[in-house]
Formats: structure tokens, C-alpha cells, sequence
């Protein structure tokens, strides 16, 4: 996993990239990861490029990829 992370109750994870790589990369990566543990994975971006490389199939690992600002205002609204 990333450099450093933070769960909240099992429902979301916090990585920090570090200075050796991009934060795309450990949100791929890590994504991958754990999907293909069987755990259901959402990553919220509007960033074309990240969404595309999420959403790439790896060993049945499936990643759903929201639109950040939906899930941003659903968030703020509970």
C-alpha cells in the first residue's frame, strides 16, 4: 500500500503518495490491489485519464469510478 494510510471504520482508505511517485499512481495501484482481495472499491475522480487507468481490468478486479462532485455534495448532505 501507499506510504502511509488512514481507514475510517472499513470504509475508506487516505494514501499519501510520498515524493517517489504521483498520487495517480498509488490511486491505480492501490485500487487494483484491492479489488483483487474482493473488497468493492469506488474511486471518486472527474479526471479522464485516472478514470481510464481505474477502470482497466486486472485479474477480475473490478473498480467503479464516480464523478467526484456528486459524491462530494451526497457526502456534505448527510
Amino acid at each position: 500500500m501507499a506510504q502511509e494510510a488512514v481507514g475510517a471504520r472499513d470504509a475508506f482508505t487516505l494514501a499519501l503518495s510520498g515524493g517517489c511517485q504521483t498520487a495517480d499512481d498509488v490511486i491505480v495501484r492501490d485500487a487494483h490491489r484491492l479489488a483483487a482481495a474482493g473488497h468493492h472499491v469506488f474511486v471518486a475522480t472527474s479526471d479522464a485519464g485516472l478514470s481510464a487507468r481505474c477502470r482497466r481490468k486486472r485479474a477480475g478486479a473490478t473498480i467503479e469510478v464516480v464523478p467526484s462532485f456528486p459524491l462530494t455534495q451526497m457526502l456534505l448532505e448527510r
